[in-house]
Parts: C-alpha cells; sequence; structure tokens
C-alpha cells in the first residue's frame, strides 16, 4: 500500500522583527481553500494590490530589498487587524500576542507555584 502524502509541516507563528520572504510568510497561513496552502503569489498579490474589504483597499505592508520584497510579522498582524476592522466595519481590539499570553500564563504557574 503506498503510503500517504502528508502537507508539509507549517510553523506556527512567526517571529516578531524578523524579514520573511512571501514563501516563507505564506508558510505561517492556514488554509481555507480546500486544503490548498497559501502561495507567495498570493502574499504578493496582497501587497502590490490588496484586498477589497467593504469600501477599502486594504494592503500587506512591505520592505523592497535587492532581493524582492521582504515582510514582517508585525505587517501582517497589521494587514490581518486592518481587514477585520474594515469588513466589520468597527474597531477591532487587539487580543494578547501569542508570546504575551504564553508569559501570562507562565507568570500565572510561577505564582500559584509559589
Amino acid at each position: 500500500m503506498p503510503a500517504k502524502k502528508r502537507a508539509p509541516a507549517r510553523a506556527r507563528v512567526p517571529e516578531p522583527g524578523v524579514l520573511y520572504s512571501a514563501k516563507e510568510l505564506a508558510a505561517f497561513l492556514p488554509s481555507r481553500r480546500q486544503g490548498r496552502p497559501v502561495t507567495q503569489m498570493t502574499v504578493n498579490s496582497w501587497a502590490v494590490h490588496g484586498v477589497r474589504a467593504g469600501n477599502r483597499i486594504v494592503k500587506l505592508g512591505y520592505l523592497e530589498s535587492p532581493k524582492g520584497r521582504v515582510y514582517t510579522k508585525e505587517f501582517l498582524d497589521r494587514f490581518l487587524q486592518e481587514l477585520t476592522e474594515a469588513r466589520s466595519g468597527r474597531a477591532v481590539v487587539a487580543e494578547a500576542t501569542p508570546e504575551e499570553a504564553a508569559e501570562r500564563i507562565a507568570a500565572g504557574r510561577r505564582k500559584s507555584s509559589s
């Protein structure tokens, strides 16, 4: 019986302050298209053309480097928050980042074990 193909391992959260290529950033994003991954072309399209949300166009921020566009976690977070706000029609209060949540959990554990 042939072995089943496994989806490539995907990183959970990009690191703050690190520069990522479109391909690397796409690997952090979950798929919503029948299991197909987000592609680097999609990420570049979001940066150049943006995404229509209501009566706005929301664009993913990027930096231009000699080798092409690079992205950061902060650009992705801002893009997703602006997209959510534009589609919902109201401001979204930013929740704790996964790193902040993990730190709060660890602090709670340290406090309860004392």
